[in-house]
């Protein structure tokens, strides 16, 4: 529906409309629009009434409505009825009455409507033509009415449609052009120009911001299925906010006022109205003659009047102009008509917008296909307000936004959406089809003739998931996102972050596609977007594809990623090959870049992070770190480490300054970096430089080399581990390495050579280039050991050769406590471990027994086992033990489990003697080691009792099949060693008890001696050269424990009964606590002593149990053993069953 005009038979007063009311809130709402036989569509509720389904027309700048008699009658009537007229001389309009309706509802375009919002109109409500009649011209057939009604201003009569006016009548849509079906009650205009008496737009009554319309969606026309749901699509938003703006990067200013009747301001809002429509531009067509593509350019001048852009036209392209129409007919244009169906040989016609100086703005506007939508006017007027008028075809390819408050119309070719989203579900995946369908944009690398959805999302996303953008989509976001997955834009997929567009809360961008930042923040300042929102922040950055960075800096906070794609600051948007300085920052965690990237803008790297440039990675800009740069590949720039910063790595730099407070460390191990330009190192600054038995870290420069009294420290090195390979090595001491040359010369001197405690470095200088030699210091081994078994071995470690593996890894020590730290490790301790372990849990196996003479002497309170019954027994055992470190030897913990099977009987005279047999397994946990021992136990036991004085004794061996594992692992040497030995526990106690019973507790003091005697076989590890050896070890411990036990039998039942029993007691040791082994070095002479935890000399146990006699003949206890002194805590628990026959 081309251009309207509202002719009103009595001029309508000021009072129609009320006050201007104060500026709305600027949040986006969304509306949904459809798509029904060429048109777009809106569905409203008026004043509370039924959704009713209307044209939606942006050519027009009221809202006209059939409504039923009911609703109308209740809205206050605003002046006298008037016509309604479209176009200058068109076929007719409406006759029509201005209402006020206090509420607009919108719904859902679909056949079951659904409210979707009520805007506030802030009790101002709005202005609707309430339609009475439909006006015909009498030249377009039908039924009409016998006498004409004049308006003024047309040279012509009108008339009542009477077919249309029976649908008025009942309520049903009139309007439509399939006359077999009538789909719409109506025209809902939003024009953002107004004219004297109109009722003005429903959107601008309610907005002072603007509006958009989003009519360029992928969905089919007729068909009620979005292909961005929830969100709608075909969609207009009401409100104007950054988000939305930044949708927008071509914007043309409001033309200037020409025609009379136009009106300023919008009633309701105040917001400004267009005078000319949307501005003015310059033209270019291309016509298809004799198969010669043949391209017109017209300028904007040439055309008096500017364009209006009307939905309510089914039309592509209409042109008004005598002048443009002579022109393009001259050149060319055939105009083909068959039937119904008009075509033309246009190929294509692009807008350029220019400003009111005829200054281009933005990018041009491509119509891709007029040419069967094209209609020209060769009688029309260029003097008009409007030479050409745009129809719905246009906003089938762009999004368009009115923006009120900035007097501008802008475009985009982006389906722009300000709906939310999840990722949750709802928008996982971002496909082409989602999209509005058209060329590549400039600058992708797909190539602009690829066909590619263009998704443009204002609204925020949120969730937990990933977001993929999958092949030839184009997304635009610019809304503050705060999804958590990760952000994946496949190969051929494109994502331009713009405005205060923002997916910091990302997890890590996986960017195969095209990645775009150069419009981000403010880049046009009437998004209203602050400055402070230049920089795009990324966590973490990966991929293979391409990122223009414009003038944009890059921000990755926590960075763990390799891209290997490129970075560029040219804008290939716009097809520029300038560079414009955009940068980037690692501001945490470690980025690698493996990609050519040629942005010109800093490499900022903050304290605490790290850059790599990979071997195959580029780099032109200049890099300043207070964090790592580790450049092995290579960069052309400058590169500035400031304090506390760090340059490393085997690659290229452009030049180099390290400030004070900074370090230069070449290579990766031993490496070279090279500076293509000068080099200088401040006072203060240090240079790490590795150095083995065949050479050193160097710093090649090709110009001049200034040295301002830096600081060396020599780091020794072996390029290889070890420990893990011969017992032999090469000898650090006696070798050399250049350290820095300069093809320029070198300036200046270091101030101090620093290295590890066992190696002395010397500098030697010459013009070009500055040499180190490594001596060995007159520090010994033995002279940084600070503990008894630190001493001991380092006096061995003395011992060894210089070509000894270990003596050389010693020689590597950065500091006297990393060479601490390397004796703890080697010193084979857990030997000692397990050997002290095994003595200490053989308590066990002879507290078992003794608790079994006890009650078979009747001293546990129990009838199920009398003294001169025979019976077999079973215990279930199970222990835990801690030993704490002490300043010579680290803690350990261990475990045991297993069984014990006995079975015993009276024999002459009243001794009791039995025989034991079990199982069990210790695993041992210490420093960087392990043991596990298979114990296999055999006993024998005996007791007597004479009156109150009870005697109980036995002897037991344990043999023990022990696996040890060893790891050593310092400043870069390792090695793991194993070892397999057997072993024996050898143990014979005695224990001398007196009976105090009474009916209410049972009690008995006790004496007990034990002697225990521990040995192993020879002890080899396999493994590499710190694998140990040793000859038998030997280990005993002579113990006595004085203690009370207590126990109490309560009778359930005839058989049954339960027990309680609780023990205290000393334990003393009376031999030496210390528990050593010698081990030696595999081919070395020398031995040295390892202590395990010493022993406690004295110690408090503690036992407590229940017993549950089930019957005469069987009985289950559960009993807890702790033994507590300064060094050792163990806690052990047994499972008795026993069972008499």
């Amino acid at each position: 529906m081309t251009y309207k005009r509202s002719v009103m038979a009595l001029l309508v007063s000021a009072a129609l409309y009320p006050a201007v009311q104060s500026a709305q809130a600027a949040t986006p709402v969304s509306l949904p629009l459809g798509h029904l036989e060429e048109r777009l569509t809106i569905t409203v509720g008026v004043n509370g009434g039924p959704a009713q389904k209307y044209i939606f027309d942006t050519g027009s700048d009221q809202f006209n409505a059939v409504l039923s008699q009911g609703n109308a009658s209740q809205m206050p009537q605003l002046d006298q009825a008037q016509a309604y007229i479209y176009g200058d001389d068109a076929w007719g309009g409406y006759w029509l009455q201005h209402k006020r309706a206090s509420t607009l509802t919108y719904y859902t375009a679909d056949e079951n409507p659904t409210a979707v919002s009520t805007p506030d109109s802030g009790g101002h409500g709005y202005v609707i033509g309430h339609v009475e009649h439909l006006l015909l011209d009498g030249k377009h057939g039908g039924r009409i009415s016998k006498d004409p009604i004049i308006v003024p201003g047309f040279q012509k009569p009108f008339y009542i449609d009477l077919d249309a006016q029976e649908r008025i009548d009942s309520g049903q849509p009139t309007e439509e052009q399939n006359e077999e079906k009538k789909n719409f009650y109506g025209t809902f205009g939003v024009g953002d120009f107004l004219f004297e008496g109109s009722g003005g737009s429903p959107f601008a009554t309610v907005t002072k911001s603007g509006f958009v319309v989003a009519g360029n969606d992928s969905t089919p026309d007729n068909d009620d299925t979005s292909t961005l749901s929830p969100g709608c699509a075909p969609c207009t938003i009401l409100n104007l906010s950054p988000a939305v703006r930044a949708q927008f990067t071509t914007q043309v200013p409001w033309a200037a006022h020409y025609d009379e009747g136009d009106r300023q301001t919008f009633p309701g809002s105040g917001a400004p109205a267009s005078t000319q429509h949307e501005g003015q531009f310059k033209y270019t067509f291309v016509l298809d003659v004799n198969g010669q593509q043949k391209t017109i350019e017209v300028p904007g001048e040439a055309l008096k009047g500017a364009v209006l852009l009307d939905t309510g036209n089914p039309t592509h392209v209409t042109i008004e102009s005598a002048k443009l129409g002579s022109v393009l007919q001259q050149n060319g244009l055939k105009i083909i008509t068959k039937g119904d169906e008009t075509s033309s040989n246009l190929v294509s016609m692009t807008l350029h917008p220019t400003d009111s100086s005829g200054n281009p703005v933005g990018e041009g506007i491509l119509l891709q296909d007029p040419t069967g939508n094209l209609v020209i006017d060769s009688d029309g007027s260029d003097e008009k307000t409007w030479n050409i008028t745009m129809g719905l075809g246009f906003f089938l390819q762009y999004s368009v936004m009115y923006d009120l408050e900035n007097r501008l119309t802008a475009f985009t070719p982006f389906f722009v959406s300000a709906d939310n989203f999840t990722t949750d579900g709802q928008l996982s995946q971002i496909t082409a089809e989602m999209g509005n369908p058209m060329k590549a944009p400039k600058g992708d690398p797909s190539g602009q003739q690829a066909t590619k959805g263009y998704l443009g999302l204002a609204g925020a996303i949120s969730g937990t998931g990933d977001l993929t953008l999958a092949p030839n989509i184009v997304v635009n976001m610019t809304g503050a996102n705060t999804y958590t997955g990760a952000t994946r834009v496949q190969k051929d997929a494109v994502l331009f972050l713009s405005g205060p567009g923002s997916i910091a809360a990302s997890s890590e961008l996986v960017n195969n596609g095209w990645f775009d930042i150069s419009t981000h923040g403010n880049a046009n300042p009437l998004w209203g977007v602050s400055d402070s929102l230049n920089d795009v922040t990324l966590q973490s950055l990966s991929g293979s594809g391409l990122i223009t960075l414009g003038s944009r800096n890059l921000v990755l906070n926590n960075a763990h990623g390799d891209f290997s794609g490129r970075i560029t600051d040219q804008n290939l948007r716009s097809g520029g090959v300038d560079h414009e300085k955009g940068g980037l920052t690692i501001a945490g965690g470690s980025q690698t870049l493996s990609g050519n990237s040629d942005y010109t803008g800093q490499t900022r790297i903050a304290s605490g992070a790290a850059l790599q440039l990979a071997s195959n990675g580029t780099l032109t800009s200049d890099v300043i770190a207070e964090g790592a740069f580790v450049a092995n590949g290579a960069t052309s720039g400058h590169v500035e480490i400031q304090s506390g910063g760090l340059a490393g790595g085997n690659g290229r730099v452009g030049s180099l300054t390290a400030a004070q407070g900074s370090t230069v460390a070449p290579g990766n191990s031993i490496g070279t970096l090279n500076v293509d330009g000068d080099m200088t190192l401040a006072q203060g600054s240090l240079y790490a430089a590795e150095v083995d038995a065949s050479g050193s870290d160097q710093i090649k420069v090709a110009g001049t080399a200034t040295v301002q009294g830096a600081d060396v420290t020599v780091i020794p090195y072996a390029r290889n581990n070890l420990l893990a390979q011969s017992t032999t090595a090469d000898n650090l001491i006696g070798s050399t390495g250049t350290l820095l040359t300069a093809g320029g010369g070198v300036s200046g001197q270091f101030a101090s050579v620093e290295s590890g405690p066992f190696i002395t470095p010397s500098l030697t200088y010459q013009p070009d280039s500055v040499a180190v030699t490594l001596a060995r210091s007159d520090l010994s081994f033995a002279d940084v050991a600070a503990t008894r078994n630190q001493r001991s071995m380092a006096a061995a470690l003395d011992q060894l050769p210089a070509s000894s593996s270990v003596y050389q890894s010693l020689l590597l020590a950065p500091t006297e406590g990393d060479a601490r730290q390397a004796m703890r490790q080697l010193s084979g301790q857990i030997h000692a471990d397990i050997a002290s372990s095994l003595v200490n849990n053989s308590r066990y196996l002879r507290d078992t027994l003794n608790s079994r003479l006890r009650q078979a002497q009747g001293q546990i309170d129990s009838s199920d086992i009398r003294q001169n019954e025979d019976g077999a027994w079973a215990s279930l055992m199970g222990n835990w033990q801690h030993a704490s470190g002490n300043n010579n030897a680290s803690g350990f913990h261990d475990s045991t489990f297993g069984v014990l099977l006995g079975v015993d009987g009276d024999v002459a005279d009243g001794w009791r003697v039995g025989a034991a047999t079990g199982f069990t397994r210790t695993s041992l946990h210490g420093n960087h080691a392990s043991a596990d021992s298979d114990n296999y136990h055999l006993a024998l036991y005996t007791g007597k009792s004479w009156d109150n004085v009870n005697l109980r004794a036995g002897t037991a061996y344990t043999w023990h099949r022990i696996e040890t594992d060893r790891s050593v692992n310092y400043y870069g040497q390792s090695d793991s060693d194993k070892a397999r030995y057997s072993a024996g526990t050898g143990q014979i106690f005695a224990e001398a008890g007196y009976s105090l019973n009474n009916d209410w507790l049972n009690l008995e003091p006790f004496a007990n001696l034990a002697w225990v005697d521990y040995r192993s076989n020879r002890i080899n590890e396999r493994g590499g050269a710190s694998a140990l050896s040793a000859d038998s070890q030997h280990t005993s411990a002579a113990l006595s424990t004085l203690g009370l036990r207590a126990d109490k039998r309560w009778q359930t039942g005839k058989e049954s009964a339960i027990t309680l029993r609780g023990e205290l007691g000393w334990l003393h040791q009376y031999n030496s606590p210390e528990r050593e082994v010698g081990l030696r070095f595999q081919g070395a002479g020398t031995t040295f002593n390892t202590g395990t935890v010493p022993a406690s000399r004295d110690g408090m146990v503690m036992k407590t149990g229940a017993e549950v006699s089930i019957n005469d003949t069987a009985s289950v206890s559960l009993n807890y053993t702790g033994m507590y002194s300064d060094n050792y805590q163990d806690n052990g628990l047994s499972a008795d069953l026993k069972w008499t026959f």
